[in-house]
């Protein structure tokens, strides 16, 4: 009974005296409006801290998630040009690939034609360059007349047309004139250097042309990062800031890469822009498909940066206590953003050499 008394005294004890501290608090502040004054003598006083603010460089940050993919022309998907069977694959999943190499055959009767075309479109050619040699040799002696060098003339190039119409034919799907053989069988090769990351080649196996590709070829040595910016950050991105990037691992790898695009609009539905940065990826550790967080860092700016305890928070913004007197404090409004460290970045409403309460606030917030 006698424990449970002084127990019980105790905690009296400890109200009255936390009601005592709160009476004095009290008693040692005064509010005008925005206008607060403390007693310099009250123990509240010794709490404050007032500091003169200065600018200083400030290297603005900010963290997203970005999605890693091939660089433009560094990967190549490989469609057969015409219904037709696969004949022989040249390539294994995995293999290092170099720009014109065969990746498989094919056989296509759709081809044939194509390769019919061009061997007449180039016979009628050589035919009629032959011809018009010919003519110019027999003008020159006075023999042909201008009429029949005139319609030497347009037979050739009416037939050089026809013949580089046949050529782009071939070369829009893959083909080189130069090892082009009679018949519908020819090689599919690689259009970049690279590795085959996909092979989905059978021998024999019946291909369409809008089928999906049976081959991937993928340059990896470099790849892009694609991460959306909100916009309110995205006026802080120019192309000369540095960015590191890091993978999700065990090792925690760090990459380093360049702003090598930043979009020019934004999107409706994320209110982002897309920022491509480009990566060194002579490691491999980066994969397409694969989520990384970038962090992007801005070239230095002069700026007033705040320790995050000497910002306050109204209803509608933030403000903090500027010194107009020793013990005399003024609120004011403020636009920050928060950065790192526990610290944040005045965007108005502070000038260089004001005096602001920096640490203890929070004794005089309402």
């Amino acid at each position: 009974m006698k424990k449970l008394t002084a127990i019980i005294f105790s905690l009296l004890l400890l109200a009255s005296c936390g009601s005592d501290e709160s009476q004095t608090n009290d008693s040692d502040v005064s509010r005008n409006g925005d206008t607060i004054k403390i007693d310099n003598n009250s123990v509240l006083a010794k709490k404050i801290r007032v500091s003169e603010i200065e600018e200083q460089d400030y290297r603005p940050t900010f963290n997203t998630v970005g999605t890693v993919r091939p660089a433009a022309g560094c990967l190549a998907e490989i469609s057969v040009p015409a219904d037709g069977r696969t004949t022989r694959a040249y390539v294994r999943l995995g293999d290092k690939v170099h720009a014109g190499q065969p990746l498989f055959g094919f056989h296509s009767a759709e081809f044939a034609e194509y390769t019919k075309q061009y061997f007449e479109a180039k016979s009628n050619n050589d035919l009629a360059a032959r011809n018009l040699e010919r003519k110019r040799r027999l003008k020159e002696n006075g023999i042909a007349s201008e009429r029949e060098l005139e319609e030497a003339e347009n037979a050739a190039e009416v037939t050089m047309r026809e013949l580089r119409q046949a050529e782009n034919t071939l070369r829009v799907i893959g083909v080189d004139t130069k090892k082009l053989q009679s018949g519908g069988s020819f090689d599919i090769c690689s259009p970049i250097d690279g590795e085959v990351v996909s092979c989905e080649v059978v021998n024999g196996q019946f291909v369409k042309s809008d089928a999906e590709p049976v081959v991937q070829i993928a340059d990896l040595k470099r790849v892009w990062v694609r991460a959306m910016i909100k916009e309110r950050y995205i006026n802080n991105v120019s192309a000369n800031d540095s960015v590191t990037v890091r993978i999700d691992n065990e090792k925690g790898t760090v990459v380093s890469g360049r702003i090598y695009y930043i979009g020019q609009m934004v999107d409706e539905e994320t209110r982002a822009v897309e920022v491509i940065v480009e990566c060194d990826n002579s490691s491999r550790a980066m994969k397409p498909g694969m989520f990384v967080r970038a962090e992007f860092i801005s070239a230095p700016v002069k700026a007033i940066v705040l320790p995050s305890q000497a910002l306050l928070q109204a209803s509608e913004s933030a403000y903090v206590l500027v010194e107009k007197s020793t013990g005399v404090y003024v609120k004011r409004k403020v636009t920050v953003e928060s950065c790192e460290g526990g610290m944040a970045r005045v965007l108005n409403g502070l000038r260089a050499g004001e005096r602001i309460v920096t640490d203890g606030a929070i004794y005089l917030s309402e």
